[in-house]
């Protein structure tokens, strides 16, 4: 990995940490690998202000994550029932598809 997205990626982190706590750092960064990786070839999110807006993408998801398990009857301890299936319909990036499932490792996001 070049010395820019390692930065990008610290920069994310950093600016995440406290909307993303729960989620395994080794994930979210493997995640953030991935899509500054792949993000110059295909257009996943803006190219201009990459970091910015991959932050702020990240924190939304996480907020609406809250949101969704405050409004919804969302089991406290899925362990023992079925898992969850979520459709992430017209995922930009797989947000916020992919943020949910590493909030909430016990979703079967489709």
């Amino acid at each position: 990995m070049s010395k820019d997205r390692t930065d990008d990626i610290a920069t994310v982190l950093a600016d995440v940490s406290a909307d993303v706590g729960r989620i395994d750092p080794n994930l979210l960064t493997l995640l953030l690998e991935e899509l500054f990786r792949w993000n110059p070839h295909l257009g996943i999110v803006s190219k201009q202000n990459t970091t910015d807006v991959v932050a702020r993408l990240i924190r939304r998801c996480a907020q609406l994550w809250l949101f969704v398990t405050e409004i919804t009857t969302f089991p406290a301890n899925l362990t023992n029932d079925p898992p969850i299936r979520v459709a992430d319909v017209g995922s930009g990036g797989g947000f916020p598809g992919l943020l949910w499932n590493l909030l909430e490792p016990r979703l079967d996001v489709t």
